[in-house]
Order: structure tokens, then C-alpha cells, then sequence
């Protein structure tokens, strides 16, 4: 590498080169966000004590769903129609109150 490839990288080697540059802009923006009518009810409804004592029970819920999909197979259908998806369904849950039981004991 000679004197004059030197001076191409030289920008790269500064310290500054992953620094990020600092802009001084003339004017400030700032964004407000316009909620629905529906989110706001929402929003509206979270901060109420009743959503609170739901989403404690909430996680207890999803772990036996997780359960059910991951350990068990009931993420996919084995069969075409509700009525097979019903009958699987209810050997999943049949399979996964047997487990429980014998845990139990």
C-alpha cells in the first residue's frame, strides 16, 4: 500500500466515522397519535381493576393452551372436518387431564 491509498481510507480510521453526526435542525416536529373510537375503549378498559384481576388469571390460561399445542399436537389437524377437529380435540384434552392426574397421584 503506497502513500496515496493511505489517504482514501484516512476518512474511514477517524474516530468519527461511527460516530453518528449531530444535526441542528431549525424547526422541532413532534407526532400525536389519533386513536379510534374502539382503541380508546380499550385503552379505557385496561386501566380498569376488573382487566387487571382477567390478566392475572390470563397466564395460567396460556400455559395450558401452550401445553396442549406443543407438548400434546393440537397445533395442526390430523383430519379434514370440524367433527375430526372436534374428535381431536377432545383426545388432546382427554390425553392432557390423564397426564394431570397422574402427576397427581
Amino acid at each position: 500500500m503506497n502513500a496515496s491509498d493511505d489517504s482514501k481510507f484516512s476518512a474511514y480510521r477517524s474516530s468519527d466515522f461511527m460516530m453518528p453526526k449531530k444535526f441542528s435542525a431549525k424547526s422541532k416536529t413532534y407526532s400525536v397519535q389519533i386513536k379510534s373510537e374502539e382503541h380508546q375503549q380499550q385503552a379505557d378498559f385496561e386501566k380498569t381493576g376488573e382487566f387487571r384481576t382477567k390478566a392475572k388469571v390470563r397466564y395460567k390460561i396460556e400455559a395450558k393452551n401452550s401445553e396442549l399445542k406443543n407438548v400434546l399436537g393440537y397445533d395442526r389437524a390430523d383430519s379434514y372436518g370440524i367433527d375430526c377437529m372436534r374428535m381431536q380435540g377432545a383426545m388432546v384434552i382427554f390425553a392432557a387431564n390423564i397426564k394431570r392426574i397422574l402427576r397427581l397421584s
